[in-house]
């Protein structure tokens, strides 16, 4: 059996065992963590496997400082794609009326959805103008789930709030 220790990007070690061309991967080992064990006495100890296994001499492909320069900004970007999903899942935005609309894609969607059935009932000749249209929508801080009547103006309003709010948090500063 051949066991390889590598290096992982977090700084962690892991053991992998291959034989008869199966690999077998075992637990990453991190620097600082214990665990415990029974030493030949029977009595319970707590010992470190990471620096057991450094101060055995054991041969580790440790990774170049590329690679860990590479993995970090991995995790970075991974950051703050997480932190701006969360961001536009959780966005509002308050029109001049003072109407407070959910600002999430989903959301920016339904705005947009909308606002272009409005306008192909007017060029279809539908309605007259886009101010007929009666909107019923549910805010954002609708509890109750009830919609209210917004107007047309107040939707396309919340639109470009929205649409703007999103681009702030999409781009990386």
């Amino acid at each position: 059996m051949k066991t390889t220790y590598r290096e992982l990007s977090d700084g962690s070690i892991q053991r992998i065992d291959e034989q008869g061309g199966l690999i077998t991967s075992h637990p990453v080992l991190i620097e600082g963590q214990t665990r415990t064990r029974t030493n030949e006495d029977g009595e319970t100890e707590t010992y470190e496997p990471y620096a057991e296994l450094i101060a055995s001499g054991a041969e580790i492909e440790w990774l170049s400082d590329d690679a860990k320069d590479e993995a970090a900004k991995v995790v970075e970007v991974q950051a703050f794609k997480a932190g701006r999903k969360a961001g536009v899942s959780d966005a509002s935005v308050t029109v001049g009326t003072g109407k407070v609309f959910s600002a999430d894609e989903t959301s920016i969607t339904r705005m947009h959805e909308s606002k272009q059935a409005i306008q192909s009932a007017v060029e279809l000749g539908l309605i007259s103008e886009v101010s007929e249209y009666p909107l019923q929508w549910v805010l954002h801080d609708a509890e109750s789930g009830e919609g209210v009547e917004i107007t047309y103006a107040e939707l396309v309003e919340a639109f470009v709030l929205a649409n703007q709010n999103r681009a702030l948090l999409w781009l990386k500063k």
